[in-house]
């Protein structure tokens, strides 16, 4: 079989038959009088051998037939000389990976990383980028493009030996190189190409002998790869290569074209919305070009009838990097308005799945095989690979087809509904005032959308007032719950514009996050109530019924009765989110400082939004909209640093001397259980101990004092140091030179210091215990190190127990659903810190684990329990009551001490993807029967208990004094005791925590054990 199907061989062979023919223009436009030279196919061979062996001279080995990859990454500027490089990778059957410029540095060490270069070629135009990659990869090669040449005499005819029919078969299937996707919603992905598949795209094209090709795509692009490795085989173009420093633009292409006449033409839209905007030359120019091919996107419908009424030759082309083209590169049809549609080039190899509850829209899939690689397949009925594209089919030609966009292109709000982004976005861009559109609010009750200008000759007044009709036709297309308001639509500067991908089209994913700040600004501007009606006198109640009514009536277009349902009379989801960011100043004259976000569907009319406002509804302190109050004020003026560009897996966290864990609370009943483990480990290096200053006791007695081994502390101490510190202070209150350690030496921050008081409501918890877990995120994130400190979090069942999914356990995963917790202070405030810690590991990169702890009973050598804790407080208060209720739930307890065990475990294997937090879950296996442990109790008070009933046990707690401790947890006892019979909360899944820890499934708690607890807690009353 000939090795010319292979991509280097047919380089070789191609350019060595006829030398002297043209392989590629190239022109230099930048300069005021572009100019242009040729590069003939011997001169192209011989540069390309140069670099070859420029390479080999590097250490670069030569790849054996059937090796594994040995992959090369180029870092360049798109231009000849990439191009070469390219080329000489090839050639020394190596495997190229090209990597674009416009990545982000964290993109490009993605990328190295993932395909495991060991050497990187590069021009001197991404030295900050490279001086990361340095530090990240210190074994990698770095060789500047512009040393790597040899100077050879002539073409060397055995460069490429002939391979044997067995070699060629390996190398047919291998990868050939490697190209990415854009990374519009992440890291980018390789994506390899095989010989196979090369040679088949080669074979797709239509055939356009002698004329010159001008791509408006990079090299790392596949289109613009593809001109220049594919093109002038299957279709017989001579590539033009565009060496220019600037943007690739409508104006440029048609400066190229002035020298190529009667040239095709490869072009992402945004080149031919530029065109069809610009100058009408511009279209005159456009038009002497043979065959404009477009892909990557969608071309707007007008933009496109425009240019092919001025007989511009548009040819619509689809394929994916997955796929490659899956259309013909000609014409569909005779007719230029047809120029939307495609034919397919196999209509065999592909199928379209009718898309439910839709006007004739099908899906495309692709079948695995000639077009698609089988690891690609994402669909199962019938099995292929979907991208999520959707068609139509044309309503009288036959094999026609238009592409209608991508399905799934949506932003999700936080009440459920979905935007439409696709619609959206090209709703506000067929108005000439906007040249990109993206739509914002994942996650938020309202979405809002960023608009680029296409120029700067607008005032940010002006425009608005300019784009506001089409803002406004939008709305009445679009359905309510995606319409816009004039807060959240968001003008882009002209020194800040969107960030394109090498297609052109915007990269969603770094756009956001440019604009992370301004989106956040708009939506607290939206929530503050700013502007609207002037307010009334602070005392003047009938001024405020009539600022309602003015603001309902101008939401809903009509007067409405005061008691009348909003709801009956047009308000909706937006209109409501709009009528509270009206009521807000109102709210806050009046003295409310928190209004909930659902407060027009607890307060549906007039009469009743008046009531809410004139009157204290303080006592309204817990539940999800008023979670989702204080989260938003937690997060409003936090402002998180970046993603760090350099990563490493969990194990690299570790130092080389063993671990350094900052250990927060040492001294309750968990963290001496937690610092005795973390002593006790050869594999921990130092603990640093902060806990709150106590003037009364020195920190080590204390420590000494909690411990179940008072000694353990004095044969470690030169491991361990204690600092005093303050949750509610930035950087904890620490000390400089305390601060300098913990940035330069912390590996692990175990954050167990936690209020226990269950009387408090989430409110009490934020300035402390929430401002606290925001404080320690940002030392964290201040650390010296390469990846920060890994915050292990111990959590609560309480903060997910009302969780209702199909499982029989709660799973071990992270949740953002605000009604999970119980609805008491304590649960909600543990909920609310997994939700900022979840926000610092996706902005942040801050590596985080969650350990949800159920209920953790006391130590089995001591019986040491926490006291203030609802349990120890139960045997309290029925060794003073003299009476224990008859029947009591079922319960499961983890010791401390065994729950410490687990925790160190999960320390030391816990090497998960810093982007993403990691959940653990610590509750026992064993079940302790409500019955066992009532007889357990009876038999630890020594016969001083006398059962009751639940009801009677009740009362008696309502009616004692505040002596009874259980007076003050009511409603707690109340809640467990109604569980009777079974457990009180779902139990939690331990499958992930149970492949690390053999301690997880805990003990069986018999009598002794119970006997110890009764005992130290009963002890602890007089203490």
């Amino acid at each position: 079989m000939s090795t010319s199907q292979l991509l280097a061989d047919c380089f070789v062979e191609h350019c060595g038959k006829n030398p002297d023919d043209i392989f590629c223009h190239i022109i230099h436009p930048d300069a005021p009088n572009p100019t242009t030279e040729r590069k003939t196919n011997g001169e192209l061979l011989r540069d390309a051998f140069g670099a070859a062996e420029g390479f080999r001279n590097f250490g670069l080995s030569v790849r054996r037939p059937g090796d594994p990859p040995s992959t090369v990454a180029i870092l360049m500027r798109s231009g000849y000389a990439c191009f070469i490089q390219f080329l000489g990778i090839l050639l020394n059957r190596c495997q190229p990976v090209l990597i674009s410029p416009r990545n982000s540095t964290e993109g490009v060490v993605h990328l190295i990383r993932e395909s495991k270069t060991h050497l990187v070629v590069t021009d001197r135009t991404q030295p900050d980028v490279l001086a990361v990659v340095r530090i990240q990869f210190p074994s990698l090669t770095v060789i500047d493009a512009t040393d790597n040449h040899a100077n050879i005499g002539g073409l060397p005819t055995d460069a490429l030996p002939p391979l044997s029919n067995e070699d060629f078969a390996k190398e047919f299937d291998s990868v050939v190189y490697y190209l990415h996707t854009s990374g519009s919603t992440g890291h980018p992905k390789l994506i390899p190409e095989t010989s196979r598949n090369w040679k088949d795209k080669v074979d797709r094209l239509s055939s356009y002998p002698g004329r010159p090709l001008v791509p408006m795509a990079p090299m790392f692009h596949t289109m613009g790869l593809g001109c220049l490795n594919r093109f002038p085989f299957g279709a017989g173009c001579i590539p033009v290569i565009v060496e220019t420093k600037q943007p690739y633009t409508g104006e440029l292409l048609c400066r190229v074209l002035v020298h190529y006449p009667g040239a095709i033409c490869v072009v992402p839209p945004t080149i031919l919305d530029d065109i069809a905007s610009g100058e009408p030359n511009q279209v005159e120019t456009l038009a002497t070009a043979h065959r404009v091919i477009f892909a990557g996107a969608a071309l707007s419908q007008q933009v496109g009838d425009k240019l092919a009424a001025e007989n511009v030759k548009l040819v619509s082309a689809f394929g994916s990097t997955e796929t490659g083209q899956l259309t013909l590169s000609d014409t569909a049809s005779d007719d230029p308005q047809d120029w939307s549609y495609v034919r397919f080039l196999d209509p065999e190899q592909v199928y379209f799945v009718p898309v439910a509850q839709s006007d004739n829209l099908y899906q495309l899939v692709v079948r695995p095989g000639r077009f698609v690689a089988p690891h690609y397949v994402n669909y199962t009925n019938p099995v292929g690979f979907c991208s999520g594209d959707i068609w139509k089919r044309h309503p009288t030609k036959a094999g026609l087809w238009k592409h209608m966009g991508r399905r799934g292109a949506v932003t999700v709000l936080s009440n459920g509904e979905k935007t439409d982004n696709l619609q959206l976005e090209s709703l506000l861009t067929e108005s000439p005032l906007v040249k990109y559109a993206i739509v914002f609010g994942e996650g938020r009750f309202q979405n809002g959308v960023i608009i680029q200008p296409p120029t700067s000759s607008w005032t940010h007044d002006e425009f608005m007032g300019s784009l506001w009709p089409t803002v406004e036709h939008v709305n009445s297309v679009v359905p309510k719950h995606s319409r816009l308001v004039k807060d959240l639509v968001l003008i882009a500067p002209t020194w800040k514009p969107f960030i394109l991908s090498d297609k052109a089209t915007v990269r969603r994913h770094e756009t956001l996050n440019q604009y992370e700040a301004e989106i956040e600004d708009a939506y607290a501007k939206l929530e503050s109530g700013a502007g609207g009606d002037p307010l009334p006198d602070v005392d003047d109640d009938e001024g405020a019924l009539t600022y309602v009514r003015n603001l309902v009536k101008g939401l809903i277009g009509k007067d409405v009765d005061d008691d009348a349902n909003l709801f009956d009379h047009g308000m909706d989801s937006m209109l409501a989110m709009n009528c509270r960011s009206g009521l807000l100043s109102l709210a806050k004259l009046r003295g409310h400082d928190m209004v909930p976000r659902n407060v027009i569907y607890q307060h549906p009319s007039v009469g009743l939004l008046y009531d809410f406002v004139i009157h204290d509804n303080s006592s309204d302190d817990t539940g999800p909209a008023y979670m989702q109050d204080i989260l938003a004020d937690l997060e409003r003026d936090w402002k998180l640093p970046p993603k760090r560009a350099v990563h490493t897996n969990g194990l690299e966290t570790i130092c080389d001397g063993g671990l350094a864990v900052l250990l927060t609370g040492s001294t309750g009943t968990l963290g001496s259980q937690v610092l005795t483990r973390l002593l006790e480990s050869p594999k921990v290096a130092t603990v640093y101990c902060l806990n709150r200053r106590n003037v009364t006791n020195s920190i080590t007695e204390r420590q000494r004092k909690h411990m179940d081994d008072s000694t353990l502390l004095d044969r470690h101490i030169t491991r361990v140091s204690f600092w005093d510190m303050n949750l509610t202070q930035p950087d904890l209150g620490l000390h400089q030179n305390a601060l300098e350690q913990i940035r330069k030496n912390v590996t692990h921050v175990v954050h167990c210091a936690w209020e226990v008081n269950f009387n408090h409501t989430v409110r009490r918890f934020v300035g402390t215990q929430l401002i606290g877990v925001r404080n320690i995120i940002d030392l964290s994130l201040s650390s010296s190190r390469p990846v920060p400190p890994r915050v292990v979090f111990l959590s609560s069942i309480a903060a997910v127990a009302n969780y209702q999914g199909p499982e029989d356990k709660i799973p071990e995963q992270v949740f953002e659903d605000l009604s999970l917790p119980l609805h008491q202070g304590y649960a909600e405030a543990k909920f609310l810190a997994e939700r900022l810690l979840a926000k610092a590991s996706d902005a942040s990169g801050l590596p985080v684990t969650i350990i949800r702890g159920g209920q953790l009973s006391g130590s089995t050598r001591t019986g040491a329990w926490n006291v203030m804790e609802f349990i120890p407080i139960f045997f309290q208060s029925c060794h003073l009551l003299g009476r224990v209720p008859n029947a009591l739930p079922d319960v499961r307890w983890l010791p401390t001490d065994i729950g410490a065990t687990v925790m160190l475990d999960i320390l030391l294997n816990d090497v998960s993807n810093a982007d993403e937090p990691i959940v653990y879950h610590m509750e026992a296996a064993h079940i302790l029967r409500g019955q066992a442990l009532l007889h357990s109790l009876l038999d630890a008070s020594h016969g001083k208990l006398k059962k009751s009933t639940v009801e009677d046990w009740l009362e008696a707690v309502k009616s004692a004094s505040d002596e009874i401790p259980a007076r003050r947890l009511l409603d707690v006892y109340e809640s467990w005791l109604a569980r009777v019979g079974g457990e009180s909360h779902r139990p939690l899944s331990t499958e992930g925590t149970c492949k690390i820890s053999k301690a997880a499934e805990g003990i069986p708690v018999g009598n002794e054990l119970i006997a110890m607890y009764w005992k130290y807690s009963v002890t602890a009353i007089n203490a």
